[in-house]
């Protein structure tokens, strides 16, 4: 019973954190966009980064340990093409 209760939570919390990288990349693609225009970073931007990376904070003291969230969530995360060369 408790495995089963056990796999929903690592189920979760891999959809949380595959959700919050792809809201990161959005925000970090556009403050990077900004960026490139104005010389500094919008601080709506900045104020979403820090809401995004605290979320994605809780979620790496979840069930999945933090190796495979970087090599199963970040990593391949980091290497697609829509992520831009300053996010």
């Amino acid at each position: 019973m408790f495995k089963w209760f056990k796999q929903k939570a690592v189920d979760k919390s891999a959809s949380n954190i595959e959700s919050l990288i792809e809201q990161l990349i959005e925000v970090a693609n556009q403050a990077d966009s900004n960026i490139q225009q104005t010389g500094g970073m919008n601080a709506a931007d900045k104020k979403a980064m820090k809401h995004l990376q605290k979320q994605l904070m809780i979620q790496l003291c979840g069930p999945i340990p933090l190796e495979d969230v970087k090599t199963k969530y970040i990593d391949p995360a980091l290497k697609a093409s829509n992520v831009s060369e300053g996010a």
